[in-house]
C-alpha cells in the first residue's frame, strides 16, 4: 500500500507542476496577499479539522479518493465534506478566514499548490529524474502489478516533462 501510495504522491506532483507554469502565466490573481490569507487559514482548518476528523472518517471512508490526479478539482476535494455533513462548518470557518466560500478556497488551494510545485521542479529539476522508478520497475523483486503501475508513472512523467518543456 505505501508504495502505490509513493507512485501517487510523485503523479500528483508532475502533474502540479504540468499545469503550474499555466498558472501562474496567466493568473495574476495568486498575490502575495491572498496567499498570506491561505496560509493563515491552514492552522484553523488544521484544528477544525482534528475536531472533525472521525465524523469525516465515518462517513467518507467508503469514497474513493481522486485516483487519477489530473482530475482533481475544487468539487472534488469538497466533496467529502458534503458527505460527511460538514460543508457549511468548513464553510464558515473559511469564510471567518477572509474567504467568500469553501469552493473559492479549494480552487485557491489547486492554484497554490500547483504553482509551489512548478517553482519547486524549476529549482530542483533532478526531481523529475525517473531512474529510481526505472530501476525498481526493473527489479524482480517487485509484482507484476507493481511494475505495470511504475511504468504507467514513467509514462506520464515523461509527458508532463515533455509538455513542461515545450
Amino acid at each position: 500500500m505505501n508504495f502505490l501510495k509513493l507512485v501517487s504522491a510523485f503523479c500528483l506532483l508532475l502533474l502540479a507542476t504540468a499545469h503550474a507554469k499555466d498558472a501562474i502565466a496567466t493568473d495574476t490573481k495568486l498575490s502575495e496577499q491572498l496567499i498570506s490569507s491561505w496560509m493563515k487559514s491552514q492552522d484553523a482548518l488544521e484544528d477544525w479539522g482534528k475536531k472533525h476528523q472521525a465524523q469525516l472518517e465515518a462517513k467518507t471512508k467508503d469514497e474513493t479518493e481522486v485516483e487519477d490526479p489530473s482530475k482533481m478539482t475544487p468539487e472534488s476535494m469538497i466533496s467529502p465534506l458534503k458527505a460527511a455533513g460538514l460543508y457549511s462548518s468548513a464553510n464558515q470557518l473559511v469564510q471567518s478566514q477572509g474567504f467568500s466560500s469553501i469552493d473559492e478556497w479549494a480552487a485557491i488551494t489547486l492554484r497554490i499548490t500547483k504553482a509551489a510545485a512548478a517553482i519547486e521542479f524549476e529549482a530542483n529539476p533532478e526531481m523529475m529524474d525517473t531512474s529510481r522508478l526505472e530501476a525498481l520497475r526493473n527489479s524482480s523483486d517487485i509484482s507484476p502489478e507493481h511494475k505495470q503501475v511504475l511504468s504507467n508513472a514513467i509514462e506520464k512523467n515523461q509527458a508532463m516533462v515533455k509538455q513542461i518543456l515545450s
